[in-house]
């Protein structure tokens, strides 16, 4: 993904304000696998999902248990589009 500097900053800052997660560029309407439907970024849970309430409730419920169904990235025919 190409942001300008500082713009990934802004975007984590403002989903851990909102208390909402932050959704994989891939599937957002205008990237390359909008047919995916919208998904969480695993890297944006694996580095915050303890400041964001549903994941901290989510982690306490299933006692660290994935409660997620985890997807292979969405591929391109250059592969995965990481």
């Amino acid at each position: 993904m190409r942001l300008r500097p500082g713009r990934l900053r802004d975007l984590i800052q403002r989903n851990l304000a909102a208390g909402t997660f932050l959704i994989c560029h891939d599937t957002l309407p205008y990237g390359p696998h909008p047919e995916a439907g919208q998904a969480m970024c695993r890297g944006f849970w694996d580095a915050h999902r303890h400041q964001v309430n549903h994941g901290r409730i989510m982690s306490r419920l299933t006692g660290g248990q994935p409660w997620w169904r985890e997807v292979p990235p969405p591929t391109t025919q250059e592969g995965p589009t990481r």
